[in-house]
C-alpha cells in the first residue's frame, strides 16, 4: 500500500494479483521460466512443476538425486536447462526431465552457473568452466587457475563472459573458443577480493563489485568499466540477487521485498516494495508480466510495472467515485463530500466538505464541467477552476443534450439546464417528470429523452410530453439506460437488456 504524506507520492508499487497461492503454500519456489508452447516450469523445494494454464502437474526425474532445481535457462531451440545441489544437470523437453550430465570431483563447485554460448552449447560455470553440446558431451573446458568465477553474463552479441576472482581479467567464450582479455577500470583501484556482477537494462550495461558494492557503468566492446556513484540499496543486504528482465533491473537479497530500477534511476537508493513477500526470484513472460516468485506465497504476477497499485489508502475518507477526462487528469470524490483532482502526483481539493458521500461524478469530453453532488448539486468548470451550485436535489445520473443544454436525473424528476461559457445556468424542471429517477440518457438521433424511474421508463419529446414504454405489457425498471449509435439499451434485472 502507498500512502501519500503532505501531498506527495512518496513511493509507487506497482499494482499486482496472486497467482498459484494455494497451490505452492508452504512451497519455496526458486525459479520459474517459460518453454517455447509458452508452458511454465516451476522449481520449487518440493520438486519440478508444470503448468499449462489448466492445471499443475508434478514432474519427476528418476536419476536425481535430489528433487530441488535452479538456474533454468533456454536455448534457441526451445530445450531448458538446470542444475541441483548434488552437481547434477537436467534437460527438460516436452513434460520430461532427463539427467543431462553429472560433474566429476574435478569440476564441481558449490555454486555453479549456466549460459548458453552463442553457438547453442551450455556452459557450466564451477571449478572449471565446461562446455557441453546438445548430446550432452563435453566439448571443452577452460580452467580458471584456481580462481572463483562470477555468475556467467551475456552480452547484447550472445558472447558469454565470467569475471574472475581478485584479478583485472574477462573470460569471454565465443566461437568455440575462450579468450581471456584486460578489463580498464578507471579511476580506481580493484580489491584484492573482488568479483563483478554484470547486468543489463534496456542494452546499457553495468557491474557490480559485489564486495565493495562500487557500481559501473560497462562498455562492453572495449571492456571498459566507469565508475559510478555508489547506491545504498546495494548495501541494504549482504547476499544480493540481481534479476533483469529487459527494460527493469530487480534488486532482491536476504531480507524481504524487492527494489526496481531502470536506467533513469540506476543512481537512486530504491525502495523496497512487497515488504511481506520474500522475494526469491524475478521473472518475464512471454506476455510482459512480470512474475515474482516467493517463499509460501505463491507468484506475484505484476502486469504493469507503470501502474500503480495504490495511489492512497484513504483510511479516514474512503472513495466513493472516479472520473478521468481525455487530459488523463483523475477525479475523486470521497464518503465525506470531498471532490479532489489528483495531477503530477498531487491531490488538490476542488470544493468545501460537502454534507454527504459523492456517489458518482459526471463530465463530458466537449466542455469543462464536472457534475456532482455533495449534498448540493453542484457544477465544476475545470478551466475556471470555480464551482456553482445548482439545486438541492440528490443527483442520480446526467446526460448531455448538446455541450451547454444537459440533463439531471434527480430524486424529485429531471432538471433541464443550460450553461454559458461565463459560467451561469438557466435551469426548470421537466413538467410532468416528479418521479425518482434512475438512469436517464438523450437520444441524439431522434431528439427525445428516455428515464429510467421508479415508476417505469419513459421516453420524453422536445415539448416535454412523456409516454411510457412497456415490455410484454409490463413496466420496464431498467437499472441503466445508455445511448449509442442512435439506439437506447436498457439494463434490467428481470428482461435482461
Amino acid at each position: 500500500m502507498i500512502i501519500i504524506l503532505s501531498n506527495k507520492l512518496l513511493a509507487q508499487q506497482p499494482a499486482y494479483f496472486n497467482f498459484a497461492e494455494n497451490q505452492f503454500k508452504g512451497t519455496q519456489i526458486y525459479d520459474v521460466i517459460q518453454n517455447n508452447d509458452l508452458n511454465y516450469w516451476f522449481s520449487t523445494n518440493e520438486g519440478l512443476y508444470f503448468f499449462d494454464y489448466y492445471h499443475f502437474e508434478k514432474i519427476e526425474c528418476d536419476k536425481a538425486k535430489s528433487g530441488s532445481v535452479f538456474n533454468f535457462v533456454k536455448d534457441n531451440d526451445g530445450t531448458i536447462y538446470c542444475h541441483n545441489l548434488n552437481n547434477q544437470l537436467f534437460k527438460l523437453t516436452g513434460k520430461t526431465c532427463i539427467l543431462f550430465y553429472e560433474l566429476e570431483k574435478s569440476e564441481s563447485h558449490a555454486d555453479i552457473s549456466l549460459a548458453i554460448g552463442d553457438d547453442g552449447n551450455l556452459l557450466i560455470g564451477a571449478k572449471k568452466i565446461i562446455v557441453l553440446n546438445k548430446n550432452g558431451k563435453k566439448i571443452l573446458q577452460q580452467n580458471t587457475s584456481k580462481h572463483y568465477v562470477s555468475q556467467a553474463f551475456t552480452t547484447k552479441n550472445k558472447t558469454v563472459q565470467y569475471h574472475l576472482h581478485g584479478v583485472d581479467s574477462i573470460l569471454s567464450y565465443s566461437n568455440g573458443s575462450f579468450l581471456k582479455q584486460k578489463i580498464s577500470v578507471s579511476s580506481v583501484n580493484l580489491h584484492a577480493n573482488s568479483l563483478f556482477k554484470f547486468y543489463s537494462i534496456n542494452n546499457t550495461s553495468y557491474a557490480l563489485d559485489l564486495e565493495t558494492k562500487n557500481q559501473y557503468l560497462y562498455n562492453v566492446a572495449n571492456l571498459e568499466l566507469i565508475k559510478l556513484p555508489k547506491n545504498l540499496t546495494f548495501e541494504k543486504s549482504e547476499s544480493i540477487r540481481i534479476y533483469e528482465t529487459g527494460k527493469e533491473l530487480w534488486i532482491a537479497g536476504t531480507l524481504p521485498g524487492v527494489a526496481m530500477f531502470d536506467n533513469n534511476n540506476i543512481l537512486a537508493n530504491s525502495i523496497f516494495y512487497y515488504n511481506n513477500y520474500f522475494i526469491s526470484d524475478v521473472f518475464k513472460d512471454h506476455e510482459g508480466n512480470i512474475l515474482l516468485s516467493t517463499f509460501d506465497k505463491g507468484i506475484i504476477v505484476i502486469p504493469n510495472v507503470h501502474v500503480p497499485d495504490v495511489i492512497d489508502s484513504f483510511e479516514d475518507d474512503p472513495a466513493t467515485a472516479l472520473y478521468c477526462d481525455t487530459a488523463s487528469n483523475l477525479f475523486i470524490g470521497t464518503s465525506k463530500g470531498k471532490l479532489l483532482s489528483f495531477e503530477n502526483k498531487l491531490f488538490t481539493q476542488l470544493n468545501k466538505q460537502g454534507k454527504r458521500p459523492i456517489e458518482a461524478i459526471y463530465g463530458n469530453t466537449k466542455n469543462n464541467l464536472l457534475l456532482f453532488d455533495d449534498g448540493l448539486i453542484r457544477a465544476y468548470n475545470r478551466e475556471t477552476k470555480k464551482g456553482v451550485d445548482l439545486i438541492e436535489m440528490s443527483l442520480k445520473d446526467v446526460s448531455f443534450k448538446t455541450n451547454n443544454e444537459f440533463y439531471l436525473g434527480t430524486n424529485r424528476g429531471i432538471l433541464k439546464s443550460n450553461w454559458d461559457n461565463k459560467n451561469t445556468f438557466a435551469n426548470h424542471l421537466v413538467s410532468a417528470m416528479n418521479q425518482r429517477i434512475y438512469s436517464l440518457d438523450y437520444n441524439t438521433k431522434d431528439g427525445f429523452l428516455y428515464a429510467a424511474t421508479a415508476d417505469g421508463l419513459f421516453v420524453i419529446d422536445a415539448n416535454e410530453k412523456n409516454q411510457k414504454i412497456t415490455f410484454q405489457n409490463e413496466d420496464v425498471f431498467p437499472n441503466q439506460i445508455v445511448y449509442k449509435d442512435g439506439k437506447i439499451y436498457a439494463y434490467t434485472k428481470k428482461h435482461g437488456l
